[in-house]
C-alpha cells in the first residue's frame, strides 16, 4: 500500500470516494438486503484502514469533463471520478478487477483476470432478476 497525501494530511491504507462507495452500498442493497448495505456502509465508514474522499465541487466538474471526453470508453461518470481522485492523490495502483482502469493508464491489483468490460458496471448483476426491490 501507498502512503497518500490528501488535502495536507497522510494516509495509509485503501483509498475510495463517496461515489463508490455510494455505487456498493446500493448494489448491496439490490444483491442482499437493506440490513446487509447499512452494515457495510457503517463498517466502511467506522473502518480504520479505509480512507473515503469525497468528490466534492471542484472534483465532480473534472470528473464530468473526462466523463465528456471519454464518449469512446464505457466509463461512468463514477469511474472518471476515480480516475481524478487518484491522479489528484497521485496514487498508480487500483485494487480492482475493471478493465477501465488499467485502459485509464493505472496499475491493477491484483494482476489477473478481470470481469469483462460491460455498459453498467455490474456484470455479475446483469443477469439476475430484481424482485420486490431484491436480487436474486
Amino acid at each position: 500500500m501507498e502512503t497518500l497525501g490528501s488535502k495536507g494530511s497522510t494516509t495509509r491504507g485503501v483509498v475510495t470516494t463517496d461515489y463508490v462507495l455510494d455505487e456498493t452500498i446500493t448494489l448491496i442493497m439490490l444483491a442482499h438486503s437493506h440490513r446487509k448495505a447499512v452494515e457495510f456502509a457503517d463498517a466502511s465508514l467506522a473502518s480504520k484502514i479505509l480512507a473515503i474522499e469525497h468528490v466534492g465541487k471542484e472534483g465532480f466538474a473534472e470528473a464530468l469533463e473526462v466523463f465528456k471526453q471519454s464518449g469512446d470508453k464505457a466509463w461512468s461518470l463514477t469511474d472518471c471520478a476515480s480516475f481524478v481522485t487518484m491522479r489528484t492523490l497521485g496514487v498508480h495502483q487500483a485494487f480492482a478487477f475493471d478493465p477501465r482502469f488499467k485502459q485509464a493508464g493505472f496499475d491493477m491489483v491484483p494482476q489477473g483476470p478481470t470481469v469483462p468490460d460491460d455498459p453498467i458496471g455490474a456484470p455479475w448483476l446483469a443477469d439476475r432478476p430484481i424482485k420486490n426491490g431484491h436480487c436474486c
